[in-house]
């Protein structure tokens, strides 16, 4: 394992000569430990405020957020029988005025098949609510369930959904259910302190550095009335860990045994052409070469991902700071960066 660890540095430390990222912070985990992880580089290189980065680092993990927690919580509300996968979201939201609005299931919401035929970035310049109100009220421009199509609204709604589930905020739910549990006491919506957090981009719009504030443009307008489910979660590689220790390790203390199981297989008919979990990304490239066919994961605008080979019950995080000082215009380094690492990562014995 040693040596599995010096591979990992020495291919982050890579990263940092080619010019992909300046920092990174790796977690590896299997169902009898949680490996001290890797950490390289500084945060917020040529900013006023940079430093070294180690395993209490806190980033923004961007599109995470839509499985750790809100998907996780969902999953958890199916587990309690509190709802179904064929439950309709109106039941939830009443309040959603889709013309679609009687077709949509919370299984549509788990497995990223609605098609809003929009993307949430081209809001960021309307009010708050005109947005959640556009989300409540756009038309799909497919029925749903016939098309994956990855989108932040869906996850908007999804958290929308948890509130109403559980009766309460979505950062209080998550702590409460998920975080608490787990002792991921670094993880958090809503950051008070910017000490210790790496900054994600010289952004031109809100003409400043964005660090200990959501990266996401949409996400950050709707954090004025709500806690979004699309992105906002801010955590550590070490907590990170102890998620991922739950999901290969089957579930305890979050689900019952066996739940897991069930979900943690493609959900998406083989008409799709793309395969995805209940909540979670399924046997994509990005997860490497050697991954096992019941490989899942969920990865961050901002240069974030989980993985964990449940097949294998063994996993990672690798958190980044990959939009720092501007997003590239590619995504090639990062996906490239996230493959090596997976395939060492699955050749521990």
């Amino acid at each position: 394992m040693i040596n599995k660890m010096a591979t990992i540095k020495s291919a982050l430390e890579i990263a940092i000569d080619r010019g992909t990222i300046n920092c990174a912070v790796c977690g590896v985990v299997n169902e009898d430990n949680l490996y001290r992880p890797i950490s390289v580089g500084t945060a917020g290189l040529g900013s006023d405020m940079p430093f070294q980065v180690d395993s209490d680092t806190i980033f923004d993990v961007a599109s995470v957020t839509k499985t750790v927690p809100v998907s996780t919580l969902a999953l958890i509300a199916l587990d309690m029988d509190i709802v179904t996968l064929d439950t309709k979201l109106i039941e939830l939201l009443p309040e959603y005025s889709s013309p679609q609005r009687e077709l949509i299931t919370f299984r549509h919401l788990l497995t990223q098949t609605l098609d809003f035929d929009f993307a949430m970035s081209g809001l960021k310049d309307l009010p708050s609510q005109d947005v959640w109100s556009r989300v409540l009220s756009a038309p799909l421009k497919r029925e749903p369930g016939s098309h994956y199509f990855y989108c932040n609204a869906t996850s908007l709604l999804l958290g929308a959904s948890v509130e109403r589930i559980f009766g309460g905020s979505l950062d209080a739910i998550a702590k409460e259910l998920i975080f608490n549990p787990l002792d991921m006491n670094s993880t958090q919506f809503r950051v008070k302190s910017s000490k210790r957090v790496v900054p994600t981009e010289i952004d031109n719009w809100r003409g400043r550095e964005i660090r200990a504030e959501i990266h996401d443009e949409s996400s950050w307008r709707l954090n004025e009335i709500m806690v979004p489910g699309a992105a906002g979660l801010f955590t550590t590689a070490s907590d990170l860990q102890k998620y991922l220790k739950m999901i290969i390790s089957g579930g305890a203390p979050l689900f019952s045994d066996g739940f897991l199981d069930g979900a943690v297989v493609n959900h998406l008919p083989k008409e799709l052409n793309q395969e995805a979990a209940l909540g979670f990304e399924y046997n994509q490239p990005y997860m490497g070469k050697r991954r096992s066919t019941r490989t899942i994961g969920k990865t961050g605008f901002t240069g974030s991902v989980i993985v964990a080979d449940y097949q294998r019950k063994i996993g990672f995080t690798l958190l980044t700071d990959f939009t720092w000082p501007k997003r590239k215009e590619s995504k090639e380094g990062i996906v490239r960066l996230r493959q090596e690492i997976a395939d060492i990562v699955w050749s521990i014995e």
